[in-house]
Formats: C-alpha cells, sequence, structure tokens
C-alpha cells in the first residue's frame, strides 16, 4: 500500500475481520516521521466492516493512487466486486478467545 493520510483503521470485534495489516517495519521509501511511524507499525490497512445485512470493505489508503500499484487495483475491484461473498463475523461470543 502507498501511504499518503493519516487514517488509521482499527480492527472491529472480530479479530478475522482485518484483511491486511502494515508490517512492524512499513516503511519502503520516502518519509515518515518517527511518531507516525509508530502508529503505522502493525496498524490496519484494510479492514472489512459488517453493516447490516452488507459488507464494507474500508481501506485506510487509496488502493489507486495515480495507478502505481497495480497489486492494490486488483485488491480494490475485489473488494468492489466479490464484497457480498466475504463472511464478516460480529463478533466472537465472551466465553471465547482468540
Amino acid at each position: 500500500m502507498f501511504r499518503n493520510g493519516a487514517t488509521l483503521l482499527r480492527s472491529g470485534s472480530s479479530p478475522y475481520n482485518t484483511a491486511v495489516r502494515y508490517t512492524a517495519n512499513p516503511l519502503v521509501s520516502g518519509y515518515v516521521s518517527k511518531d507516525n511511524l509508530k502508529k503505522i507499525s502493525r496498524s490496519e490497512a484494510v479492514v472489512v466492516s459488517p453493516e447490516g445485512q452488507d459488507r464494507v470493505v474500508l481501506f485506510a489508503d487509496d488502493p489507486n493512487f495515480r495507478s502505481y500499484w497495480h497489486g492494490t487495483s486488483r485488491l480494490f475491484l475485489n473488494a468492489l466486486l466479490f464484497s457480498p461473498l466475504l463472511n464478516a463475523p460480529v463478533g466472537l461470543p465472551a466465553n471465547e478467545e482468540y
């Protein structure tokens, strides 16, 4: 993902709703401050959220930014076309751990 904003996502009540997560060292090139690098590290990049009978796929950044990354464009198209097929759990029962 090409990070160009300050949006941070939180995973929902289920750990299975996080589709993509940044690594512990997400900076490959460019500049980011040390504080923001700590915030981005291991944060969610793509989260699936249930909304009633539907699902919403949330992206922390623009996956089609300048058509630069072809892989993230495919991720966007998959989210657009196949999101009705995703099973986004609402949460875990109170007595279960993950």
